[in-house]
């Protein structure tokens, strides 16, 4: 319900449409779906990750680099075909090492 609410506020606030949906892909439509298509027909329509449960058959576009660590969106050499299952795998592992990442900082200690 408050989501519901959140995107109607959005709606009202915003005059671009994009702030409703949940993916802004910057490419739409056949221009994005074109590079999709060529990114399977690249990888043959295969999973390039290759996780422990994998399903071989892609359906799904990957970055190598993740876009938060500064991967480029519409490289080709920066994205892969992945399964649902891989793709989520790797970005819970991801999501994962920086949660639990220990600091290397040094702090001075008083005495």
């Amino acid at each position: 319900m408050a989501l519901l609410a959140m995107r109607t506020v959005l709606a009202r606030d915003t005059a671009s449409p994009v702030a409703m949906t949940t993916h802004n892909h910057g490419l739409r439509g056949r221009a994005y779906n074109n590079l999709r298509q060529q990114i399977f027909a690249r990888d043959h329509g295969l999973c390039q990750i290759r996780g422990p449960r994998c399903s071989q058959y892609a359906t799904q576009i990957d970055h190598i680099v993740a876009l938060a660590d500064g991967g480029a969106k519409y490289d080709k050499s920066n994205l892969r075909a992945a399964c649902m299952q891989c793709n989520a795998w790797l970005a819970a592992n991801r999501t994962n090492a920086l949660r639990y990442r220990v600091s290397t900082a040094r702090y001075e200690t008083r005495l």
